[in-house]
């Protein structure tokens, strides 16, 4: 009769080394400057901006004048909370920008530590030959502390064929990762998925897709998705690193990307026989050469 097992992986990476992206969901903000450009704040990134750290921010002008204007300037501002980083450069000159031409530009800002949550004001200072004159718009930019709120806790492999921490070559187990919300807020539409796209990846999926979806989680709570899993008969015994995917929003509807790591291991326990081949002893108290291998069935 089959042993069930059931065997506990802890990720590789903790909590605090993953990589966080966040997706701008920030309204594109647009500036008319003298009745001859346009300029638009496209995007942020990371949006929201998080203290302390460095963010790019994208704008997008447009010539609406209807001829090409000439000798064009543009300097950004960094009043607090917004410092400039030694090295990058603030202005940006456009000697001709032709007729409803469109150009896009980036500057790399970042903030104060100390900066509390809110939308905040930095400036772009625009000039041209036809104005002769600087004019300034500003653009909100909004801060806010982005807590590292969800985790993979454990990993754990369950298969009726499993009596050690590994997956045989040609076997079948079912693979539960377990997802902790650590905000204080109710998560939602929690992804997770198996990047098993490597040419080296020892798993696939059966009767089910690598991707899973947690309705929500609630604060301070976890929750789990399982994969049916197959070890490929080719596969190498050893251990291996197996990306996973979490996708999830939070309580403004930002939507984040962490990537985690968890370490599986192939391979079965050995299953060892004596085979003697040859034997020189005919009795009990005979002495003499036996011939014999050890063979792993």
């Amino acid at each position: 009769m089959s042993k069930r097992g059931l065997i506990i992986l802890v990720p590789i990476l903790i909590i605090i080394a993953f990589s966080l992206t966040c997706i701008n969901v920030e309204a594109r903000q647009t500036k008319t400057i003298g009745s001859e450009v346009m300029i638009d704040l496209i995007r942020y990134d990371p949006a929201p901006v998080q203290q302390g750290e460095p963010f790019d921010v994208w704008f997008e002008i447009r010539n609406i004048y209807g001829q090409e204007l000439k000798n064009i300037q543009i300097t950004m501002s960094s009043p607090l909370p917004f410092m400039k980083i030694q090295g990058e450069k603030y202005t940006t000159e456009f000697r001709i920008l032709g007729q409803d031409d469109v150009k896009t530009f980036k500057y790399t800002l970042i903030t104060s530590n100390e900066i509390r949550d809110g939308d905040y004001s930095l400036s772009l200072n625009y000039y041209s030959d036809r104005l002769g004159e600087w004019i300034t718009e500003k653009y909100t930019v909004k801060i806010k502390k982005v807590n590292f709120v969800v985790s993979t806790t454990t990993v754990t492999i369950e298969s009726e064929e499993i009596e050690s921490n590994k997956i045989a070559q040609g076997k079948t187990a079912k693979l539960n990762v377990n997802v902790w919300n650590n905000a204080d807020y109710l998560m939602k539409d929690v992804n997770v998925r198996l990047d098993l796209s490597a040419a080296t990846s020892p798993i696939i999926t059966i009767g089910s897709t690598t991707e899973k979806t947690i309705k929500e989680i609630p604060s301070g709570q976890e929750s789990s998705v399982s994969f049916d899993i197959l070890a490929l008969p080719s596969a190498d015994s050893g251990v291996y690193k197996i990306p996973i995917k979490i996708k999830y929003y939070d309580e403004l509807g930002n939507n984040y990307t962490k990537d985690d790591l968890v370490g599986l291991i192939i391979g079965s326990e050995p299953s060892l026989h004596l085979e003697i081949r040859e034997n020189e002893i005919y009795d009990i108290r005979g002495t003499g050469d036996v011939d014999a291998n050890f063979v792993n069935a």
